[in-house]
């Protein structure tokens, strides 16, 4: 029982995640093949990587904003609070490359691989929890019907679930404090 509440409260982080990750991709992906375009054309690597970084954070804002965190919030401090958390995930990023290729002698594109997927989850966590904070996590069930065909799509993590508590009481004939069924 204690899972089941654990995993219905992690959901909505879930489908967050999962939406975070599948922009993440794409912006790897435009990351990546900028990346490899400017250092093929003889850019500096770190030079090369924060041109990439920036290009794919305009892709990243978009994208997260509308879709993963469908935030409805004011756009200029949101978008000021995007830029704050994408320079620190820059700079963790090119920190991080610095010392994997210029100490570690790891070469620089096998090094970018490596930071990415390290810098996403960071960055996932102060978007989550500052960025887009006003923001609704996405619905638990999105555009469904329930058994008799009327719409749930509108229910999400905010649903009072006190009333169906106190049937599952009623049910099992759990005892209250007064003696009777607990309500």
């Amino acid at each position: 029982m204690l899972a089941g509440r654990v995993a219905l409260r992690a959901w909505p982080v879930g489908v967050q995640w999962l939406r975070f990750a599948t922009v993440g991709v794409s912006n790897t992906i435009l990351s990546l093949a900028l990346y490899a375009g400017l250092l093929s054309l003889g850019t500096f690597y770190l030079a090369a990587s924060a041109v990439a970084f920036v290009v794919a954070t305009l892709n990243s804002y978009a994208l997260n904003r509308r879709w993963t965190f469908r935030s409805n919030g004011r756009r200029g401090p949101e978008v000021v609070r995007f830029y704050v958390v994408s320079a620190g995930g820059l700079a963790l990023d090119l920190g991080l490359l610095y010392v994997l290729v210029d100490h570690a002698r790891v070469p620089s594109f096998a090094a970018q691989l490596v930071v990415i997927p390290f810098v996403s989850v960071v960055t996932f966590a102060w978007n989550r929890r500052w960025t887009f904070a006003t923001a609704s996590p996405p619905p638990l069930r999105d555009d469904r019907d329930d058994e008799d065909g009327h719409d749930v799509g509108h229910l999400d993590h905010r649903v009072d679930r006190r009333p169906r508590r106190v049937l599952e009481r009623v049910a099992h004939g759990v005892a209250g404090d007064r003696g009777g069924v607990g309500l």
